[in-house]
């Protein structure tokens, strides 16, 4: 339990320590590029005041002049800003300095001066610091709007009073203005781009870190329990084994080279991971820029049909109402105020027209966003999944990669320290010695490709059932709008319609398309329960091999390193040999059997579903 509890705090103050440096990182990085910002705009100002004046006949001097004043009080305001950054700064220096004489509350149990109760504070110190920078964070951000807002205000007075003296039409004035803000909403947006990716890697660069680490910890978990178990079996057997194992950990412990290429390792992965997640957070952010700008072009589509089809409605009703009027005037001799009164009713008619149109065009974009919105939820919930398997599968090869490294470096040290433990041993003992050590090291391996192969299968799956959802999500998109394009089409071509019979086809055909989807996402589930089934089997075969490969490899190094290390027992060493070339054998006879049942299985799944899938078309034919 102490031990659990002082890797938990270890833990702990790890991801306070990567909080508050993501924190300080930040808030540099933002610095930066409000810095680069004000900058860019202010170049763009310049450059506009100066054609501006230019084109009014105005000398260079005067126009220098004229920015030398702009840029002198917009020192003035930014030393302001910038002196009010460093007060709001020393207030939560001194916030910092007060929070850390309230220390945590110590659990029971923990002794004073323990390294427990270093962890402990440490950890609350480290978050303490980091919770703090995010709230300074939030602040600045606030001062930098509120100096971005007076930098904006102030190019415009410096526009205004530009344009105010000039002989430019009204026209050409709202032209230089409409130019300005165009890019400067450019630019605006092309920092907020920036800001995003920095903050995409540097939440990514923090992922990893903690999540690395997390692996880390439970690899040595593991890693002191197989090595309690082995140790447990070697020294019930021989203290010398047990000696030995202990040497050889030791050796490649103070290793250097090797603790370099591990921490070389290491680096090199978290590097990875953050490479890996930057570009799924970038592909997250894309995705729902998409969708927004998909929205707005049919809200925009929406918004000029309906206009058009209100426009030509309210023209055909006032053609067809002046052809009344003419012929009733003809048949009835109408007064004055009779015409007056059937005007009057005519405009009520076509207000309530137009209301209704533009009632119905809210109610179409109101439909539109929410099925936008539903889009957008499906796919981020089929990019998540896809990004955890992708995510899965770059952790299980890690983890490979650090075990291939760990037993290249035990194996560096694994021979030599043999043969100085057989020296002067009896036959007897040193195949004892020999046979425990590489057990030890055997049994590892074992537990290691069960673990790589569970992790495997899982992240196959996962990947399976992503891209098919991915594939699913595709044609759904396609079938969703084909169907849009049918009811706009119906309501387009409805001139011949009355209001209620548009009313009912419309229905009939939503209805007919909520069956449809229905039955496509009915489908869907079927078709990735499939595709995480299709994996399994060879997936399992796989396993096999690599499990018999596995054993086949441990058989022919005991055989090996009896050959070497202990060549006077022939008969011994002849018998570890015939293991090893049963083992192979097994392999080959296991690997032509079960690829022959795999290609029997498979065809049996395909005419399966060959047969499903022709009983589905049969019933959609017979509706």
């Amino acid at each position: 339990d102490q031990d659990l509890m002082l890797l938990a705090k270890q833990q702990e103050q790890l991801i306070s320590e990567l909080n508050k440096a993501f924190a300080e990182e930040l808030a540099r990085e933002q610095d930066d590029l409000n810095s680069g910002r004000k900058a860019q705009l202010d170049a763009e100002m310049e450059a506009r005041i100066r054609a501006l004046n230019r084109k009014m006949g105005r000398s260079e001097a005067e126009t220098d002049q004229m920015l030398e004043d702009i840029k002198k009080q917009s020192a003035a305001q930014r030393n302001q800003r910038s002196n009010m950054k460093d007060r709001m700064r020393e207030r939560q220096r001194q916030r910092r300095t007060r929070s850390r004489s309230e220390g945590p509350e110590i659990p029971d149990g923990v002794e004073p001066g323990s390294e427990e109760e270093r962890l402990i504070l440490e950890a609350h110190k480290a978050q303490q610091e980091a919770d703090l920078l995010k709230e300074e964070e939030a602040l600045m951000g606030v001062i930098d709007e509120l100096d971005a807002e007076d930098q904006r205000r102030k190019h415009m007075e410096t526009l205004d009073d530009a344009l105010s003296n000039s002989e430019l039409t009204e026209e050409e004035k709202a032209q230089v203005v409409a130019q300005y803000m165009q890019q400067a909403g450019l630019m605006e947006r092309r920092f907020q781009d920036s800001l995003d990716e920095q903050r995409d890697k540097l939440q990514a660069k923090l992922a990893a870190r903690k999540r690395h680490r997390e692996e880390l910890a439970k690899e040595a978990a593991v890693a002191n329990e197989l090595d309690h178990i082995s140790k447990a079996q070697a020294a019930r057997g021989l203290v010398e084994a047990s000696d030995a194992i202990e040497q050889i950990k030791e050796k490649t412990g103070a290793d250097q080279a090797a603790s370099q290429a591990v921490q070389q390792l290491h680096q090199q992965q978290v590097e990875e991971q953050a490479d890996l997640e930057t570009k799924q957070r970038q592909e997250d952010r894309e995705a729902g820029k998409q969708l927004d700008q998909e929205l707005e072009n049919s809200s925009v589509a929406v918004e000029t049909q309906m206009e058009e089809q209100k426009k030509l409605l309210l023209e055909q009703q006032k053609a067809q109402f002046e052809r009344d009027i003419v012929l009733k005037k003809k048949e009835k001799n109408l007064t004055e105020e009779q015409v007056k009164q059937m005007l009057a009713a005519h405009e009520q008619e076509m207000e309530k027209v137009a209301e209704n149109m533009d009632k119905e065009k809210e109610r179409q974009k109101n439909t539109l966003a929410k099925k936008l919105e539903e889009k957008k939820r499906q796919k981020a919930a089929q990019l998540a999944e896809k990004h955890q398997a992708e995510m899965s599968k770059v952790l299980m090869q890690q983890q490979q990669d650090r075990e291939n490294l760990a037993t290249e470096q035990l194996l560096d040290h694994e021979k030599s320290t043999l043969v100085d433990s057989i020296q002067g041993q009896d036959w007897k003992k040193a195949e004892n010695i020999i046979y425990r050590v590489m057990k030890q090291r055997h049994l590892k391996e074992t537990v290691r490709l069960d673990e790589q192969q569970r992790r495997e299968a899982e992240a196959a799956v996962a990947t399976a059932r992503a891209q098919a959802a991915e594939r699913r999500q595709e044609e759904r998109d396609r079938l969703v709008s084909q169907q849009e394009e049918e009811l706009l089409e119906l309501v387009t071509n409805a001139g011949s319609l009355t209001a209620p019979e548009l009313a009912q086809r419309k229905a009939e055909l939503q209805q007919a398309h909520k069956k449809q989807l229905s039955e496509f996402d009915k489908r869907t589930a079927a078709m990735l329960a499939e595709a995480e089934k299709d994996v399994l089997p060879s997936l399992q075969i796989d396993h096999a091999h690599a499990r018999l490969a596995l054993r086949e490899k441990q058989l022919k190094e005991l055989a090996d390193a009896m050959k070497n290390l202990s060549p006077e027992q022939a008969e011994l060493i002849e018998q570890y040999a015939q293991d090893a070339e049963k083992a192979a054998e097994a392999a080959k006879d296991f690997r032509e059997t079960t690829m022959k049942e795999l290609n029997q299985q498979m065809e049996k799944i395909k005419a399966e579903r060959r047969r499903k899938e022709e009983e589905r078309k049969k019933k959609l034919r017979d509706q």
